[in-house]
């Protein structure tokens, strides 16, 4: 590949802009050359102006919900250890984090990458647009991305052939994440698995709100994914789905227990009394006095 004349900017909006106060390392390296950034920040807000790179992060510390948008298109993940985003070039990004998130990360150049997939594989960049809609997992990347800041830090990265393959490589498993997860988006399904792991999880917290994040962590996927996937795999929405599973609960306490409507209101998950009510009234037909009544003859 031959080198590419964009201008790093991620470098000095570590160094000089407004992140400045949170990078703990910041190094450019390689002939074709990229930015590598090592950062930790508290909760808040981290808006981001369009810079001319695309923008690999790998979650190292904290475990934090983060509501980010690239270009105006807002997104919430929570974000841990292990899990990656790819920053796409040109466009704003705001961050924002309710906890402390450590991470590490590369700046590429978008020609760059445009001459990779170019001459690797005869396409463009734009392969990688489906990286863009939420956060994503590559085992190789995540361990790759620390240890690579490791070694820059300790000065191994001055060789431009070094850093040059670290890049190629950064950029392969780029290109074999976004395959799979393109056919992925396609014929997302739950395994039998996955559905008795959900299921499992929504029966021992149908007293508390269940959040769509915390069903898309629970299996390591993005919440776009889950949602494709419940469709596919149930018919429901994972919001149906856990709706169906209140009522089932709610239903089976009435037909046979003697605890009050407003207490299995509660066991069931629901707002109120009221809620149940209507939502049984709905499905069933009849009222939860009227269901009541037909058990207990």
């Amino acid at each position: 590949m031959k080198k590419g004349g964009s201008r790093i900017t991620y470098r000095h909006h570590y160094t000089n802009g407004p992140h400045s106060e949170y990078a703990d390392y910041v190094s450019e390296t390689g002939a074709l050359p990229f930015t590598v950034f090592d950062v930790f920040h508290p909760s808040g807000d981290y808006p981001d102006p369009p810079v001319p790179e695309f923008a690999l992060f790998s979650i190292t510390k904290g475990n934090a919900k983060s509501h980010f948008g690239y270009g105006g298109r807002r997104m919430n993940e929570r974000c841990r250890p292990g899990v990656l985003g790819l920053a796409p070039p040109s466009v704003s990004a705001e961050y924002t984090t309710d906890g402390p998130l450590g991470y590490v990360g590369i700046a590429i150049p978008e020609p760059t990458v445009d001459l990779f997939f170019q001459e690797s594989a005869g396409a463009s960049s734009n392969c990688l647009n489906v990286l863009h809609q939420g956060t994503f997992r590559n085992d190789a990347l995540a361990a790759l991305l620390p240890l690579i800041a490791c070694e820059a830090k300790a000065g191994h990265l001055k060789s431009d052939i070094v850093a040059d393959a670290m890049l190629v490589t950064i950029l392969s498993l780029l290109d074999s994440s976004a395959r799979p997860h393109t056919s992925e988006k396609q014929i997302a399904r739950l395994s039998r698995s996955e559905i008795r792991l959900l299921t499992e999880f929504i029966e021992e917290n149908l007293g508390h709100p269940i959040r769509l994040f915390e069903l898309a962590n629970l299996l390591g996927v993005s919440e776009a994914h889950l949602v494709r996937a419940c469709k596919t795999s149930l018919g429901l929405t994972p919001h149906r789905f856990v709706m169906a599973r209140r009522l089932d609960k709610a239903c089976t306490m009435i037909s046979t227990s003697k605890e009050s409507f407003v207490q299995i209101a509660l066991a069931a998950g629901f707002s109120s009394q009221s809620h149940m009510s209507d939502t049984i009234r709905r499905h069933t037909g009849i009222t939860p006095r009227s269901l009541r009544k037909k058990h207990s003859n």
